[in-house]
């Protein structure tokens, strides 16, 4: 098991970009298996949650994500599903001090997102912006 330690300690929320302290506070994020305090995990807020909404709704409706490329969409993307799978070994050690997490659930838990984005990263330049014609699925449902 990777040392747990380069993910935890005191963290913040990442809101529009940036590392922001919590309106309500922290909590202690405790082991269950040990009971021992293993960070300070940030208490988000209502505001903290709107904050973070907005901030998402910027990026996506008027934000550079609605007008890009899928080539940029798919660097992204699979930058993102990179990084999972460099950090699963670190995410697994937090997972299993944190919540418990077995060996086995890793797979479910830590490996498959990173191959959910590393697989969405190839089909977003796939993408083709055509008209779907309803009619020709509804007829092609209803055929026996």
């Amino acid at each position: 098991m990777a040392d747990p330690r380069p993910l935890l300690d005191s963290y913040s929320l990442y809101i529009d970009g940036r590392w922001v302290d919590p309106g309500s506070g922290r909590y202690d994020d405790i082991n269950p298996a040990t009971e021992a305090t293993i960070a300070q995990a940030p208490d988000a807020g209502l505001a903290d949650v709107d904050a973070a909404i907005a901030a998402a709704r910027r990026a996506f409706d008027p934000g550079p994500w609605a007008v890009a490329a899928p080539e940029e969409r798919s660097r992204c993307i699979t930058q993102l599903g990179n990084a999972l799978m460099q950090h699963a070994e670190e995410f697994s050690a937090l997972s299993q001090a944190e919540w418990g997490c077995t060996a086995n659930e890793r797979l479910i838990q830590i490996d498959s997102p990173g191959f959910m984005a590393l697989r969405a990263g190839e089909l977003a330049e796939q993408l083709a912006d055509e008209a779907i014609d309803i009619r020709c699925r509804r007829n092609h449902a209803a055929t026996p």
